[in-house]
């Protein structure tokens, strides 16, 4: 055990000034965190235990929140981002925008099978692509 912190403490050494003070770090941690996609990984992990623990049992609501989850996000990122009309939209005015035609997506994706599993396969190959 000796011969671990010795091993420690050399490599910590400052190197060719012979001298025996030990470097510590002393920057902090930047924890200035964006809350768009702070909202958007929440929200993911969130659906992510859903779609993991209650998958088969609640079809008719993954189905749902797989739509809810592309078509906001898809809605949302262009609408932020890109102008509509010559002006830029305020981010609560895409926030609602978003949900709105995510809430019409999961509607679309719960109540239409065959488009609801291309969902969830659309956004299974997106995760694999992007691993």
């Amino acid at each position: 055990m000796t011969s671990t912190l010795r091993t420690l403490h050399f490599k910590l050494l400052t190197h060719g000034t012979g001298q025996g003070e030990i470097h510590t770090c002393g920057q902090e941690i930047d924890r200035k965190y964006d809350i768009v996609p702070s909202v958007v990984c929440a929200m993911c992990c969130l659906f992510g235990i859903i779609y993991c623990f209650f998958g088969y049992r609640c079809f008719k609501a993954i189905m749902f929140l797989t739509g809810l989850m592309f078509g906001s996000i898809v809605i949302f990122m262009l609408c932020y981002k890109e102008r509509v009309l010559d002006t830029q939209l305020s981010m609560e005015a895409s926030v609602g925008i978003g949900l709105g035609i995510g809430i019409l997506c999961g509607l679309v994706t719960m109540l239409v099978r065959s488009v609801g599993l291309f969902m969830v396969g659309l956004l299974l190959g997106l995760l694999a692509a992007l691993a």
